[in-house]
């Protein structure tokens, strides 16, 4: 029997060693890879997810856009399951809705009269006036109008007529669902385009049920909105936050008297006047998560637009978002540099880099702002993501996320001619913010010799070779704030990191970085698939993709999970020819879902022929049972890759039923990898046991 000292030394080694995962699960090493998932209207559950959840396990970090996808508890079980590890933020709201509280709204200075009485339903009124309604940089859409009880929006303005058009199908939010008379006031709410309508932050505001505008939101997040007491989530993420108000953008009234705050009050009154809710809110958001679910980890990541470093003590981190776009090197540099500085705890700092639609074509295979972006994390102690789309919905995963380079020793260093190094415990890592191409020499570098990784998306630079002399880093200057680089990743010792060559019936869905568009081909005529989804994930069709909403652009046409045909001769035909860029040994799978909504809906072949060539000569065959092993690698064999697209896989539909073309995996193994061809031996010495 355990004595009582005993029993208390066992329950302090168990609860330290509690607090040393928990602190390791928050602090992983670098690269530190993140990944903001907003919500994809008309996607999951009116789709299959395909493979995306799959995807969004990898990353350290994850943000489920919560607050507008009504399923974002199931998402954050599933992701609570497949990776207990994963940091998980779940995105609350700093703005306010139709249905919340008028009184807690921003409004402008505009002050307007009912001309008539009003119905449920109406879809125009007359006012006195509709001057400064609008006033703002955005279209009459987004003016939003306080009448007795309820907020309504306004589709077009009348200047001419004094009339505001309003939304009148009252089963839509902003429709006029109650009587007013003649005489009722009108005031113009501010909404912006990300926050919703803004909340007044303001010591001026009013107190509905003991509660003040910021105390309201707060519990609004943590209780109903996330939620935080079911302990899935490890803190909260605010987009669109307002850190400040824009004094351009709006004339808004703070203290409630009518006359436009930028026209009474200087810019420093706004200021204070704003931030003392807008902090209180922050705070107020904090306690709720305690006292929600005291043994969280109460992280808080802002999306601000702006420099946070008064923050510190209160937040986890925040992002920057749309690096290369719109997010310069050098505000990065200032921000998280001092953050570091002055921060203690865990750091969730993010770079969210991307690129939108009209780069879809080749935006994956843009390396150099991609090495550019994650070497810039990697320096000033962030994660980083490169996805794609204005409303991110495509992600991409690169030979570079898969390395090890361990923790930053010591402080990052600048050379002579701009570039930017930071040393790890495995290596350095060197970056390129100059605008123009410059030179990195292995002499300038602190500590070494270092190597390149052998990696095989782009191989010519990542050669896997001792770097003793010197490369070029590139550059290009499209104007002050928009200087674009390069960065390397460099280690102690040889590394090898050649990620999973995958190539997918649709080029951005699911194909990997280091491939051409050309790398898939339908021979005949195939079908595009998509399937319905289901709130159990189990169910949905498993078929490789990581969007399938038949999303639509001009540069996007493969919102899609597979392809598929009947039966036939061999006529049609599909064909996945990578590009190999380490040569070597490769096991080769193929990933197929089901036909259909559900397994069994509709019979898949189950003897799909396919064919391994290289060089003209077939060096494998087969056949695959599609109704067997959905939504996983099924190993066609292994088989020797050189260099280039020499080799590929072929289906063909001479087979017995419904044929899928989804995906092939082309997995390295080595350069002297030997398959083990030898059949197993036959069983010996068998007894067999008759039981009666």
């Amino acid at each position: 029997m355990l004595n009582k000292a005993t029993f208390c030394i066992l329950v302090v080694m168990v609860i330290l060693t509690s607090v040393v995962s928990a602190q390791d699960r928050l602090n992983p090493p670098y690269p530190r890879l993140a990944m903001f998932d907003m919500t994809h209207f008309g996607v999951w559950p009116n789709y299959s997810p395909g493979t995306r959840i799959d995807m969004l396990e990898k990353y350290d970090m994850l943000i489920l856009y919560a607050f507008s996808d009504a399923n974002d508890q199931l998402m954050a079980q599933e992701m609570r399951r497949r990776n207990p590890d994963q940091i998980l933020l779940g995105s609350g709201i700093n703005g306010i809705w139709v249905n919340d509280p008028p009184a807690f709204m921003l409004y402008r200075s505009y002050r307007g009269t009912l001309l008539e009485d009003i119905e449920p339903g109406q879809p125009s009124f007359r006012v006195d006036t509709v001057e400064g309604a609008d006033l703002g940089v955005y279209s009459d859409d987004r003016v939003y109008l306080w009448i007795g009880d309820e907020i309504v929006r306004v589709t077009i303005i009348d200047e001419a007529e004094n009339i505001f058009h309003v939304v009148s199908d009252t089963s839509y939010p902003g429709a006029v669902n109650e009587q007013h008379f003649a005489g009722d006031s009108v005031l113009s709410a501010i909404r912006d385009q990300g926050p919703g309508l803004y909340c007044t932050f303001s010591e001026y505001g009013p107190t509905l049920n003991g509660q003040r505008s910021w105390e309201y939101m707060a519990e609004k997040n943590i209780d109903r909105e996330i939620p935080y007491y079911t302990g899935l989530y490890d803190g909260v993420f605010h987009d669109f936050f307002a850190y400040n108000l824009y004094i351009g953008h709006f004339t808004f009234d703070l203290d409630y008297n009518g006359v436009s705050d930028p026209e009474e009050h200087s810019n420093n009154w706004i200021g204070n006047t704003w931030g003392y809710g807008r902090d209180l809110f922050v705070e107020t958001e904090l306690a709720e998560m305690q006292e929600a679910y005291p043994g969280g980890a109460h992280l808080l990541n802002l999306n601000t637009g702006s420099a946070l470093t008064d923050y510190y003590n209160l937040c986890s981190g925040h992002m920057f978002e749309g690096f290369q776009r719109f997010s310069e090197w050098s505000y990065v540099k200032y921000d998280a540099t001092t953050w570091i500085n002055n921060h203690s705890g865990p750091n969730t700092n993010f770079i969210f880099d991307y690129f939108p639609e009209n780069k879809f074509y080749n935006g994956k295979n843009r390396f150099t702002e991609v090495r550019f972006g994650l070497a810039t994390a990697m320096i000033f102690e962030c994660y980083y993501a490169r996805t794609a789309g204005d409303t991110y919905y495509l992600m991409f995963w690169y030979d570079e996320f898969e390395t090890e380079m361990g923790y930053p020793v010591g402080d990052y260093y600048e050379m002579s001619n701009g570039l930017v190094a930071r040393n790890f415990t495995n290596g350095c890592v060197v970056c390129n913010p100059t605008g123009s191409p410059q030179i990195l020499s292995a002499s300038d570098l602190q500590g070494g010799p270092y190597y390149r990784f052998l990696g095989g998306q782009q191989p010519d630079f990542n050669n896997g070779e001792l770097f003793n002399g010197t490369l070029e880093l590139s550059g290009a200057d499209y104007g002050p704030r928009n200087l674009r680089g390069d960065g390397i990743l460099l280690f102690n010792e040889p590394t090898v990191c050649v990620n999973d060559i995958i190539i997918d019936n649709y080029f951005n869905n699911g194909t990997s970085p280091g491939q051409d568009s050309s790398a898939f081909q339908l021979v005949g005529s195939w079908r595009d698939l998509t399937a319905s989804g289901f709130e159990d994930f189990s169910q949905c069709n498993p078929f490789y993709s990581q969007l399938a909403n038949e999303m639509r652009h001009s540069n996007f046409n493969g919102a899609y999970g597979y392809n598929a045909c009947y039966a036939g001769e061999g006529e049609k035909q599909a064909l996945y020819r990578p590009f190999i860029g380490v040569p070597g040994w490769y096991k080769v799978s193929e990933w197929h879902g089901w036909h259909g909504n559900t397994p069994g809906a509709v019979d898949e072949a189950t003897n799909v022929p396919f064919q391994v060539v290289v060089s003209g000569e077939i060096k494998l065959r087969g056949i695959i049972n599609q109704q067997l092993n959905y939504g996983q690698w099924n190993r066609l064999g292994y088989v020797y890759l050189p260099r280039g697209t020499d080799g590929y896989v072929k289906i063909t539909n001479a087979a017995n039923g419904t044929v899928i073309a989804d995906a092939m995996n082309f997995h390295y193994m080595g350069p002297d990898y030997v398959p083990d061809t030898t059949p197993p031996a036959s069983p010996q010495n068998i007894q067999v046991y008759t039981v009666d």
